[in-house]
């Protein structure tokens, strides 16, 4: 975002015309900690999937993109 070209153009923009400290990051979950090789992509995937569902972060609530069915 520092740099001005972060692909998501609405966040961008949004990051340019209010600042740094106008946006507010947090943990919604946490995995267990299994191993250091263990592949938490599908664990991951899936969280993020219920929170789109839940949270709906699109349009006016945020800046993911719906996707198409």
């Amino acid at each position: 975002m520092k740099f001005g070209s972060h692909r998501n153009k609405g966040l961008q923009e949004e990051w340019n015309q209010f600042g740094e400290t106008a946006f507010v990051y947090e943990v919604v979950a946490e995995l267990a900690y299994k191993s250091a090789t263990e592949d938490y992509g599908k664990e991951v995937a899936v969280l993020a999937e219920l929170y789109l569902e839940e949270l709906m972060p699109f349009g006016e609530k945020g800046y993911n993109k719906q996707a198409k069915k």
